[in-house]
């Protein structure tokens, strides 16, 4: 029987942060600087930077891989196959005191499409009990420094697919966020924050979730894990449409179910990772494990079904910097997504949300062979094969990422 729900939400608008960050990024003069978060000055003072990561590409096939099996937005990847800018970001950090410093940054995908990645108003207080940090804005949720780093300017130049199948790319929120840092030699710290929800995996910014991070230092060994919680009303998924561009956010399911297969329900979500360095060898080795299930009502004109989801996977890499400007590099991967439909049309709301064929696991691997003849500049040729039950690409790539940045004490 077709459904006829309809949810209620209000016009999409530039968030008040967003406009500040308009003021402070036009206000500051051009510059360069690469990650956001390291745009604070350590001391009182202005710090500007700016990112840019450009690659060409040839493939069998689209590249990455459409995936299957897994509910995201509906919307297709960017094909990489061919020459593109990658992304490139603009960022300013303000030291404004010891104790306050603000960040904004705002950044271009291939397809020329902008958006802002931070403006975050930081403060700090160090105690007997350890150092406090509290923050406020928009920002990339807190994952740990190696989810952190597998996106825009990453070593490889493909997203991991179990960062992907989890947040659909980056998972970048409106909230706020305490941090801590002690134990001995401070080796342990973690963060606590409430974020809006706007971005997949949750999308309809009704409410707030909470998330925890906790990391730990230990030797040359890093580690860090989080969990969060969220409650999904109304979030949207373009039903498939063969040759649609690529778009941005998550689609509405507002005013109707018109080529938008949408979901409510609980969505949990949680990660790991570790990072182990041999200095004596100039070795990196790191883990990374994403899962994500989400429970509740998954429905279209087509169908009203109670839906299972469970989506798991990770990433193994070692790097070896085998002369001071050379590093070797490998990586391998896998996802894989299952679920669960049961109700009115079950069949034919999974396959308009791009859950059939069921593809098993999918799998990457990949070399890398880098260059880095400046601090913020290095080349690099990489070449490597996606695969899953379906279907098998291979690639190749050469890549330039470049970064900068200017300070004013």
């Amino acid at each position: 029987m077709p459904v006829s729900r309809t949810r209620s939400r209000r016009p999409e608008r530039l968030s008040t942060s967003a406009w500040l960050a308009v003021g402070l990024l036009a206000a500051a003069p051009a510059g360069a600087h690469g990650p956001w978060l390291d745009a604070i000055p350590d001391a009182p003072g202005l710090r500007l930077g700016a990112a840019v990561a450009g690659a060409w590409y040839a493939a069998d096939a689209p590249l990455p891989m459409p995936p299957r099996g897994v509910l995201l937005t509906g919307q297709p990847d960017i094909d990489r196959d061919g020459a593109r800018l990658e992304h490139a970001t603009l960022d300013v950090g303000w030291r404004l005191s010891e104790a306050l410093g603000a960040t904004a940054a705002i950044g271009w995908h291939g397809d020329g499409d902008s958006h802002f990645e931070a403006f975050w108003l930081h403060g700090y207080r160090a105690t007997p009990a350890g150092d406090w940090t509290l923050g406020a804005g928009r920002r990339r949720v807190p994952l740990g420094p190696v989810l952190d780093g597998a996106g825009h300017f990453d070593r490889f130049g493909l997203m991991p697919l179990a960062r992907r199948a989890t947040f659909d790319g980056d998972w970048i929120e409106e909230g706020a966020s305490l941090g801590w840092r002690g134990g001995p030699e401070g080796v342990w710290d973690a963060d606590f924050g409430l974020w809006r929800g706007r971005a997949f995996p949750d999308g309809d910014g009704r409410g707030v979730f909470p998330h925890l991070r906790v990391g730990a230092q230990l030797g040359h060994v890093r580690v860090d894990g989080f969990i969060a919680h969220a409650r999904a009303d109304g979030r949207g998924a373009e039903i498939q449409r063969g040759d649609a561009g690529h778009g941005h956010g998550v689609p509405s399911c507002a005013g109707g179910l018109a080529q938008v297969v949408c979901f409510e329900g609980d969505v949990d979500l949680a990660g790991a990772s570790a990072r182990w360095h041999l200095h004596e060898y100039a070795l990196d080795l790191s883990l990374a494990g994403l899962s994500r299930r989400e429970r509740g009502d998954l429905y279209s004109q087509s169908g009203d079904t109670r839906y299972d989801g469970r989506t798991g996977g990770g990433w193994l890499e070692a790097a070896w910097g085998f002369r001071p400007d050379w590093t070797l590099a490998a990586r391998l991967e896998g996802v894989r997504g299952r679920h669960r439909l049961s109700g009115a049309g079950a069949g034919l709301v999974a396959r308009e949300a791009g859950l059939l064929p069921d593809p098993g696991t999918a799998r990457r691997a990949a070399v890398l062979l880098a260059w880095s003849p400046r601090a913020d500049l290095t080349w690099s040729a990489e070449i490597g094969e996606e695969r899953d039950d379906l279907a098998r690409n291979r690639f190749v790539g050469l890549r330039l990422l470049w970064r900068g940045e200017l300070r004013q004490d």
